[in-house]
């Protein structure tokens, strides 16, 4: 007999302020505030949520992640917690429950737990990972999701549909898709420019930023019957939602070269994978907080991690992904696709 094929995984990500990495490779900055659909499947089994919050007046950060697990629904505060529980950052159905190494759900799910880091399994099949860091005025979750293969049902959200498509990525609720284009700039060829003095971003990037952030990101605003989150009294998912934000859209050729020079060397320094150069270099010249650079580093351990806790490692077995090979080999123009 032979022995059953190992499931197949795909990974999203959303890390740092807030920059997403699609399930078809896709990556992109979205500094929008609220509480936001980040990924759910069409047959209602799966969900999360996340809830951005600002940092200053144009950089925001994952601050809460909340999943659904049949009736039951689990999440992650690293601030703005629902109860006097500052400690925890646990809520299984509004209560707070300590994870010392590993809790079965109801339905069959499971909670892992070291230090800082949890990752959650689903009966499903979807497995997430999250890292609480609370570091001063730093207070944030960094979040990878994979889903299997196996699972028929389509997915929707900011982390895109998982079709092998990056190029219709950012679908609205209603099914349209905002066209993709890069939201950084190419960091290499700002690294080489002649001009060491940084740029305005252009008219045309600045539009496409305001209507990735606007319109599409609005279409994936949750609505508070829609909602996984705990609250305070008085407090709902209208708390936590800026609709002006951000003040101004940033990109990398905002930065000096001096600055994305500098940036850049602090990240290679923490081992940062290419994938997550970019996010990284924005963060940490962005923020000024050379601490960003060393938890996208840690974004990149999470099969470490999971090998750690004892649970089947789903890259094993990442479903090959073409369509991001062949992006990561074209020649990278500023303003547009990878």
């Amino acid at each position: 007999e032979q022995p059953a094929e190992p499931e197949k995984y795909n990974e999203g990500k959303s890390y740092g302020d807030p920059h997403l990495i699609t399930f078809d490779g896709y990556r992109y900055s979205f500094q929008a505030v609220g509480e936001f659909t980040l990924l759910k499947s069409n047959d209602g089994e799966f969900e999360v949520q996340v809830r951005q919050s600002p940092v200053n007046s144009s950089l925001s950060l994952n601050s809460a992640v909340s999943m659904k697990f049949g009736q039951n629904h689990v999440a992650l505060y690293s601030k703005d917690f629902p109860d006097s529980d500052t400690n925890n950052p646990l809520r299984i159905n509004g209560y707070s429950v300590t994870v010392n190494d590993v809790l079965p759900l109801p339905d069959d799910s499971v909670i892992y737990r070291r230090g800082n880091n949890y990752v959650v399994s689903w009966l499903t099949g979807e497995k997430l990972t999250a890292r609480v860091y609370q570091r001063g005025q730093f207070n944030y979750i960094d979040i990878s999701i994979f889903i299997p293969s196996s699972r028929s049902t389509k997915y929707s959200g900011l982390l895109g549909n998982n079709n092998g498509n990056p190029n219709d990525e950012l679908r609205f609720r209603s099914g349209e898709a905002l066209p993709t284009q890069s939201t950084y700039g190419n960091i290499q060829q700002l690294l080489n420019r002649t001009s060491p003095i940084p740029l305005p971003i252009n008219t045309a990037l600045n539009l496409y930023l305001k209507k990735l952030n606007k319109d599409f990101g609005n279409s994936w605003r949750i609505t508070q019957d829609e909602s996984l989150f705990d609250y305070r009294p008085n407090q709902g998912t209208n708390t936590f939602t800026n609709l002006g934000f951000p003040e101004q859209y940033l990109n990398l050729g905002r930065l000096s070269t001096s600055e994305l020079q500098a940036a850049e060397a602090t990240c290679r320094q923490q081992g940062v994978e290419s994938e997550l150069i970019e996010g990284c270099v924005f963060d940490v010249a962005f923020s000024g907080s050379n601490g960003f650079a060393r938890t996208a580093a840690q974004v990149s351990q999470t099969l470490d991690l999971l090998e750690e806790l004892g649970i089947s490692n789903p890259l094993d077995d990442l479903v090959p992904n073409p369509v991001r090979d062949v992006i990561e080999r074209l020649p990278r123009i500023p303003g547009l696709p990878f």
